[in-house]
């Protein structure tokens, strides 16, 4: 009978010791969600930086274009003038050659004169015409330019509230991802403590003392417990395994600092789906059992594949599936 005790026992210190390991990967499954969150948050901080340079490398563009603009137009301006001048010279030569035609008393000469100054006064109102049809026209330019600059800044202010709202839609998704991986640690956690409260309650009824159906029971416990941390062992080899092929394959494919927080995301999930298969482990793998007087063991079974466990005269556990 101590041999039995002993054996219990032992693997309630075990169960209690995996206990604390469950609370360990949580603390390391926070750490890596807060790793991940930083590293999203320096990452949306860069594309910020960036949206602001081409932000001011676009309004440079815009201000040398209006530059170049306003210097055709002023070149134009001054070519319309020198052509309304050289009409206005023009066509006071030719009044003032009229003149001196009239004063000699030369009738054709003064009449192709007067010819002469009317044409160029006809230049002189086409010109002046054409200088203010330039001005009306650059006007216009100017006018539409400065509609397209204010289109353009009311383009751009959506673009950077689109894309606030995107990344405050990215922080909330974030945060309620987090918050599920935190519940699930909770959980396991939970379920790991009732395990190591049920031990504590199974120790404590050995330190007082038990009678031979007890004792019977107890072995019962002892083995079902073995088959339990034989259980969690090989499920904790199997995940171990599975998280260093997902964290292989990331590595191999990361190339930004993003990718490698997604995968750090992705490895922190995978914990989290460790650590919950092992608290379902504690919680579902201990039923309640009991020995009736004939020796045959009673109770309830997790495992839906047995249909009876009993008790033989040398004290082995008998299991029927």
């Amino acid at each position: 009978m101590p041999e039995r005790f002993a054996q219990i026992k032992d693997i309630a210190d075990e169960v209690v010791a995996k206990a604390a390991i469950v609370d360990v990967s949580g603390s390391a499954t926070l750490a890596a969600t807060a790793a991940s969150q930083a590293s999203r948050s320096a990452t949306r901080s860069a594309a910020s930086e960036a949206n602001a340079k081409l932000a001011a490398e676009s309004a440079a563009a815009d201000a040398a274009t209006s530059r170049l603009r306003a210097q055709d137009a002023d070149l134009s301006a001054g070519q319309a003038a020198e052509n309304a001048i050289a009409s206005a010279e023009h066509r006071e030569a030719a009044e003032a050659a009229a003149a001196l035609a009239d004063s000699a008393g030369n009738a054709t000469a003064a009449q192709q004169a007067r010819l002469g100054a009317e044409a160029a006064r006809d230049r002189s109102v086409q010109a002046e015409l054409a200088a203010q049809q330039d001005a009306d026209a650059t006007a216009d330019d100017r006018v539409q330019t400065g509609l397209d600059r204010v289109q353009t800044g009311l383009d751009r202010a959506q673009t950077g509230a689109d894309r606030v709202q995107t990344g405050l839609d990215a922080a909330a998704a974030d945060a309620d991802r987090v918050q599920t991986g935190l519940d699930r640690v909770q959980t396991g956690l939970d379920r790991a403590q009732t395990s190591a409260d049920r031990q504590a309650t199974y120790e404590l009824k050995l330190a007082t003392g038990t009678s031979a159906s007890d004792a019977a029971a107890q072995k019962t416990l002892a083995t079902q417990q073995a088959v339990i941390a034989t259980a969690q062992a090989t499920a904790a080899s199997g995940y171990a395994a599975q998280a260093s092929t997902h964290a292989g394959t990331a590595n191999a494919q990361a190339a930004t600092a993003t990718t490698q927080a997604n995968s750090a995301a992705s490895a922190a999930a995978a914990a989290n789906a460790a650590l919950l298969a092992f608290g379902n482990v504690l919680a579902n793998g201990i039923g309640i059992f009991s020995v009736n007087a004939n020796g045959e063991l009673i109770g309830s079974y997790n495992d839906p594949t047995v249909t009876s466990m009993t008790v033989n005269a040398s004290g082995e556990l008998v299991v029927t599936y």
